[in-house]
């Protein structure tokens, strides 16, 4: 088990770094092999986020890439390691703990649903919940805070969501619909009026492909040279900029197969105990337990699941600091449930709500292996 390094080399000591080089102060320690002083005088410094892209999956098919040869440093995810959470942190410098998007399916206490946090859409519906996200998402970002002028660049299917604007505040936001049209998007904001510039640029396809073909598949690996190929030209163009570019990601992932998948329709009695389907991930899955029938779960859980998940209470791992350390957001404790199931292995938990179609992957993320926690630093400066 692999648990974030919230001390020194996690996603929210690499923002806390940034953050402070921008006169912005977040609750976590800085990364310490990054020079604050040197922070400040790039006149642009570029985030460039490939969702998915785990350390483990450049070490092993990287070689001779523009991703392992300014490969610094290999930090974690936060927990779980999985998009809403970390992507959450990229803009606020917050753990889970503070910022409580605790998983792609979240439940909202204070509005008696289940949601999909980042969409924020009920699941098994596809529009927005009608409530304005910022009466649920108790959080700050960090483009309303920092002393450079931000830009954030992501597909124009959700710049615009309501989440995203709470996330990324006074940021200007531009959106692209394809891999070149994302470097242009970058180097327009790169552009823009003469003001030293934060720049985050977020690409998902490289996480959509580990989920539908797998981390090990052939079109997983073409989508990767074709970053490599993206990269290789967006470095070109950054030549005498006095720029920063940073690649990293949010998590990494690794393949499941369909015999490690369970379904809580094959296990009928474990969900009578439950007030809800499951929430957070299939690999971070957390259990709302009917208040009589505690015994019954953890029962059922050791007789027939305990070879593949361990059953924690969900706020002992708050207290273990699995979620972050420091203060914790009052709608924390909401959003785990009582228990949350740990896989021993490559081990998935699947369930749904009325209606809502299941998707089965191949590649999944989120838990506390090496392929999904660690996640690469890759920097290169051009002066």
């Amino acid at each position: 088990m692999i648990l974030p390094d919230y001390e020194q080399k996690s996603i929210v000591n690499l923002v806390s770094s940034l953050c402070k080089s921008m006169n912005y102060n977040t609750p976590y320690p800085v990364y310490p092999h990054l020079n604050i002083n040197e922070l400040k005088n790039y006149e642009n410094i570029i985030i460039l986020l490939i969702d998915g892209m785990g350390y483990e999956f450049i070490k092993k098919y990287g070689k001779g890439t523009f991703f392992q040869k300014h490969l610094q440093d290999r930090l974690t995810s936060i927990f779980p390691s999985t998009t809403a959470a970390a992507i959450t942190a990229y803009s606020t410098g917050l753990a889970t703990k503070q910022h409580a998007l605790t998983g792609w399916f979240v439940y909202f206490r204070e509005v008696a649903t289940a949601a999909v946090g980042l969409p924020f859409t009920a699941r098994a519906a596809t529009t927005e919940l009608p409530i304005p996200a910022n009466l649920l998402l108790n959080f700050y970002n960090l483009y309303d805070n920092i002393n450079r002028t931000s830009y954030y660049i992501a597909p124009t299917s959700i710049k615009d969501t309501s989440v995203s604007k709470i996330l990324t505040g006074t940021a200007k936001r531009f959106g692209y619909n394809t891999l070149k049209g994302f470097r242009s998007q970058i180097l327009k904001a790169l552009k823009q009026e003469n003001f030293r510039k934060y720049i985050y640029a977020y690409w998902p396809v490289f996480d959509k492909k580990c989920h539908l073909h797998g981390v090990k598949s052939a079109k997983t690996q073409q989508h990767f040279y074709e970053l490599d190929l993206f990269v290789q030209n967006l470095a070109r163009k950054l030549q005498n900029t006095n720029s920063l570019l940073i690649i990293t990601s949010d998590h990494g992932m690794l393949d499941i197969k369909p015999q490690n998948t369970f379904y809580m329709k094959d296990h009928p009695k474990l969900a009578e105990t439950l007030i809800m389907p499951l929430s957070g991930e299939p690999r971070i899955p957390y259990c709302y337990v009917k208040a009589t029938r505690h015994d019954d779960f953890l029962e059922y859980m050791n007789k027939n699941l305990s070879q593949f998940f361990q059953v924690r209470k969900s706020s002992e791992l708050v207290k273990e600091n699995f979620f972050g350390i420091g203060y914790k957001n009052e709608k924390l404790e909401d959003r785990i449930g009582d228990y949350t199931l740990l896989p021993k292995g490559d081990y998935v938990f699947r369930d749904g709500v009325l209606n809502e179609k299941i998707h089965d992957f191949i590649g999944y993320h989120a838990g506390t292996s090496a392929k999904e926690m660690y996640i690469p630093l890759i920097m290169k400066k051009f002066v």
